[in-house]
């Protein structure tokens, strides 16, 4: 069976293989650990204050196995998001978190190549506090 250590960091989820601890199955792993991590999983809001999206695009790059890159149309904080949002975050999480564990593929995500397409990868939804008023 395959061990791994989970790592959090803001809005993503790392899997890196982890030394078992003696007569553990495995272990909490810091997320600067030397050990690139083999699966990731980013949930982000596209004007984040915490970091740029070229940050994450960038980490989304080096993993090599299992990964995904979700953003939506709000600001950095997942419990600001609209409903509809959250819900899609969350199921994605869990497709995410089958093909890491289970080693299942991975389906269902938005395919993009470059940033514009990861942004037009965002549902028609945004967050109420930024929602545009043009027009009304």
């Amino acid at each position: 069976m395959t061990r791994f250590g989970i790592g959090l960091l803001s809005a993503a989820i790392l899997l890196v293989p982890a030394a078992p601890a003696s007569g553990s199955e495995g272990g909490i792993v810091p997320t600067r650990a030397p050990v690139p991590p083999s699966a990731a999983f980013f949930a982000r809001g596209l004007w984040c204050y915490a970091d740029a999206l070229e940050g994450s695009m960038d980490a989304y790059g080096r993993v090599p196995g299992v990964k995904e890159l979700v953003v939506v149309r709000g600001p950095h904080a997942f419990t600001t998001w609209p409903d509809a949002e959250r819900k899609r975050v969350a199921d994605r999480m869990i497709a995410f978190g089958r093909a890491a564990v289970l080693g299942v593929p991975l389906e269902g995500g938005r395919s993009w190549s470059d940033m514009k397409q990861l942004v037009a990868t965002t549902s028609d939804v945004w967050e109420p506090s930024t929602r545009p008023t043009v027009g009304e």
